[in-house]
C-alpha cells in the first residue's frame, strides 16, 4: 500500500496534476490514516473489499474522524486504488466499492464549536480596531484591513497599490508559501 501511495502521488506531482502543497497534505494524511494500521504493509493485490471495509470503519473509530477527515482519507484511498487498477496491481473497482459503502453518520465525530470561541462579540471588534489603530504598525493595519474586508492572509500579503482603484480593492493574487528544501 505504501509503495503504491508514493507511486500515485509522485506521478500526480510529476504531471502537475496537484500542487506541492496538495502533495504535502496527501503525504501527511497518508501517515495519519495508515500509520498504525496493519494494512499499510500489505500487498495491494491481496486487499479485497472486506479488508478495505474493515480498515475504513476501524480507522474512523480509532482516530475519531469527522466527515471532513474521512473525505480526505477517501480521496487518498480512491486515488491509490484507481492508480493500482490502471497498473493492474488490483482488480478492486474502488468507485463501485465507495458507492456501495454504507457508513452511518453516527460513526463520525461531531465537532461542536461554542459561538463565543468562533466569532468576535459585537463589542470586541471596535475595541480591537481601536487598539490596533493606537499602536501603528504595518501588521496592525493589515489586521484592520483583514477584519474590515475579510481578506485572507495570503491575499493581504500580495496586495499592491495598483489593486486599489478609488474606493474599490481588486484582489487578484495571493502569496503562497511551500515547505521544501
Amino acid at each position: 500500500i505504501e509503495e503504491v501511495f508514493y507511486q500515485w502521488v509522485d506521478e500526480r506531482i510529476k504531471y502537475n496534476e496537484i500542487s506541492k502543497g496538495t502533495y504535502d497534505r496527501y503525504v501527511n494524511d497518508f501517515k495519519r490514516f495508515f500509520k498504525d494500521s496493519e494494512i499499510r504493509n500489505h500487498k495491494i493485490k491481496y486487499i479485497g473489499e472486506d479488508e478495505l471495509d474493515i480498515f475504513i470503519r476501524s480507522t474512523i473509530a480509532r482516530l475519531e474522524l469527522t466527515q471532513k477527515a474521512y473525505a480526505s482519507m477517501r480521496t487518498i484511498i480512491r486515488g491509490m486504488f484507481k492508480y493500482a487498477k490502471r497498473k493492474r496491481f488490483t482488480e478492486v473497482s474502488i468507485s463501485t466499492f465507495f458507492q456501495d459503502l454504507d457508513l452511518s453518520k453516527r460513526a463520525f465525530k461531531r465537532v461542536h464549536h461554542e459561538d463565543k470561541s468562533q466569532v468576535f462579540l459585537v463589542d470586541e471588534i471596535p475595541r480591537l480596531i481601536k487598539w490596533l489603530d493606537e499602536h501603528p504598525r504595518v501588521s496592525n493595519y493589515g489586521v484592520i484591513l483583514a477584519l474590515q474586508t475579510g481578506l485572507r492572509t495570503g491575499e493581504l500579503a500580495a496586495l499592491k497599490y495598483s489593486d486599489l482603484e478609488g474606493d474599490t480593492l481588486h484582489v487578484q493574487r495571493m502569496e503562497i508559501k511551500y515547505k521544501d528544501e
